[in-house]
């Protein structure tokens, strides 16, 4: 019997493998086992007095996904990184196009030799894509109920799947470079491989998935293997009201990182109580993948527009593993950012090595506001706003979810034409390009996090998901 053999069945399923159905009921009907597993290309199938399977395990939500930070691209100079183009990076690698793809109807379908050898007989798909939109499967709407019948955490053991490949090829300078891909949005579980090698799984389909994957790249061909199930225990607090579909929808992409680097950073202002001056604050967490301790220099600077507001350096900063600093200055009478005047700043990070060698250069937009609400009402910068907003779901009559930043910028001018200050991102996070296009347009956001299982209301039991401590 092949290694893609079992997993575990709740209702009877066709399989392929013929023999996979008598050997789970061996397995099920032994007293003597309590625990089997059959792994398949680094994935865990478990059987009943085991562990579940990874995409009904509610203990687990991810495998080696690195933990979420501020989104932002690093670049080679000052004048690059304020043009905020990410393709323009040396280290920014687009993953999204035309990928090998192949529809099953069950996970176990997908062959052995997918995450190691290119499939010449597949089809093709472009991604960012619903598949759905695609001609692979079917749409499916519902309002408040689920598409299978409610068991949680377990989903139909008949789980439409997706598998994508493609090559990507890298050149000499990303040699010696810490190498991440990250995903944006895959709908629901999924599991990526790089040239034959498991590198982990994710579920939060609206949420960035971030993955180092420097031990397995090398410079030239590599070959990325990614499989998509439209159903995960993820799916009972994905329970919108619109259309259920799945696929890679937002972009793919690789970037690479010196190996003495920002990891992450925090940026705030606080105006004084005159709201007239403002103080800029920014906590950064430095990360040194090398052996030894390093010394750098992490020089800041804040321009309006070309003028330089305030430049300064942090010198002799020791890096070890993860390290932090922080810097904070006063910005005498700023631009207040507003809905009406939505003025930014450009704050620009260069760290340098002890030579005085770039390492990397990261910008980040500033507003300077002070968002409160007080006594039932919304305030920005001590004034009282009144908020007309909208609800806003990411859906294209053409391609589903995977919207396109051309029509997502055109729903934010036609908000400001009709004089809207505010939107909800009903019903969970969007692409991270829409927060930075909304700081441009002027728009407060309502950021809704991907929880919602209204669902169960259909059984009674509307709260058996969010009073569950697990």
């Amino acid at each position: 019997m092949p290694d893609s053999a079992a997993v575990y069945f709740r209702d009877p399923v066709k399989v392929n493998a013929f023999t996979c159905y008598f050997l789970v009921k061996i397995l099920l009907n032994s007293p003597a086992i309590t625990q089997t597993t059959i792994t398949m290309n680094g994935s865990d199938f478990s059987l009943p007095g085991g562990p579940m399977n990874r995409w009904e395990n509610i203990q687990l939500t991810h495998e080696n996904r690195l933990a979420p930070r501020a989104y932002f691209f690093s670049y080679d100079s000052v004048a690059q990184a304020r043009t905020f183009a990410r393709e323009t990076s040396s280290l920014f690698l687009p993953l999204s196009g035309q990928w090998n793809f192949h529809f099953f109807d069950h996970p176990l379908q997908v062959p052995e030799a997918f995450t190691s050898e290119l499939m010449a007989d597949w089809g093709h798909i472009t991604v960012p894509a619903m598949w759905q939109m695609e001609g692979h499967g079917k749409l499916q709407y519902t309002d408040e109920g689920f598409p299978f019948p409610i068991d949680v955490p377990f989903v139909p053991s008949d789980n439409p799947t997706g598998a994508y490949q493609r090559i990507f090829t890298l050149s000499d300078g990303w040699q010696g470079k810490q190498t991440l891909i990250k995903f944006d949005g895959v709908e629901t579980y999924f599991e990526v491989y790089v040239n034959g090698q498991y590198v982990g799984f994710s579920k939060g389909s609206r949420l960035t998935a971030e993955f180092d994957i420097s031990a397995m790249v090398k410079t030239g061909d590599n070959l990325l293997c990614v499989r998509v199930m439209q159903w995960a225990d993820s799916t009972y607090v994905e329970d919108q009201d619109m259309w259920w579909s799945a696929g890679i929808f937002r972009d793919v992409y690789l970037v690479g990182k010196h190996l003495t680097h920002i990891n992450d950073f925090t940026v705030r202002t606080d105006f004084d109580e005159a709201y007239c001056d403002a103080t800029l604050s920014c906590e950064v967490v430095l990360e040194n993948l090398a052996a030894s301790p390093v010394v750098t220099t992490l020089e800041y600077t804040l321009f309006d527009g070309e003028r330089v507001v305030h430049s300064s350096a942090i010198d002799h900063l020791a890096i070890e593993k993860l390290t932090s600093a922080s810097f904070a200055f006063t910005v005498e009478q700023p631009q207040q950012w507003s809905a009406e005047s939505p003025y930014l700043y450009h704050l620009v990070m260069t760290l340098k090595d002890a030579n005085g060698n770039v390492l990397e250069v990261v910008p980040q937009r500033v507003g300077f506001r002070d968002i409160k609400v007080r006594d039932g009402l919304f305030w920005i910068n001590n004034r009282y706003v009144m908020l007309h907003g909208v609800n806003r779901h990411d859906n294209d009559h053409r391609k589903g979810r995977a919207v396109g930043m051309d029509r997502v910028e055109k729903d934010l001018q036609l908000m400001k034409q009709h004089n809207i200050n505010s939107v909800r991102t009903a019903h969970y996070p969007n692409d991270p390009r829409f927060y930075e296009l909304c700081d441009i347009y002027g728009l407060f956001v309502m950021a809704e996090t991907d929880v919602e299982s209204h669902g169960f209301a259909n059984v009674g039991d509307i709260s058996r998901i969010t009073d569950d401590p697990q």
